[in-house]
């Protein structure tokens, strides 16, 4: 009779994300940090790039047949200022996705891959995944 460890790890095995699919998703993610990275504008306002959610927790599924899952990817900027990205307030949420998904947008590898969303700017690829884009706001002014 198999224990729950052992059926648990049968289980696991069955759902888990399987190896190319975890290559590919690192590969894309150290690709999206680079090309932001050369992004003189975002650049500019960047402090870190990084992952969170299910992926990172090493808690993400295989999707159904033919289904697609998300990979959340934060950038975190210094917004303390508004240096003319036509921002109505330089914190304002949609504003800086607007201005994401436009910085992304002129990036040649993501050309008709980028789409907004009401909360998050996604990329998406077609190896059954997408990357969803979101802001943190980092204040360098302290305020």
């Amino acid at each position: 009779m198999p224990t729950v460890s052992s059926a648990f790890q049968s289980f696991h095995s069955r759902i888990a994300l399987d190896d190319s699919r975890v290559d590919r998703i690192k590969s894309e993610h150290v690709k999206l940090r680079e090309r932001i990275q050369q992004d003189g504008p975002l650049a500019a306002k960047l402090k870190e790039v990084f992952l969170q959610g299910s992926y990172v927790q090493h808690t993400a599924v295989r999707p159904r047949e033919n289904g697609k899952f998300d990979v959340d990817v934060v950038l975190a900027m210094d917004l303390a200022e508004n240096i003319g990205w036509g921002f109505r307030e330089p914190r304002d949420p949609r504003s800086t996705m607007d201005w994401v998904a436009r910085r992304l947008r002129e990036i040649p590898a993501y050309a008709g891959k980028v789409h907004q969303r009401g909360r998050c700017v996604r990329v998406e690829f077609t190896e059954g995944f997408q990357m969803d884009v979101n802001r943190a706001c980092v204040l360098s002014t302290g305020r």
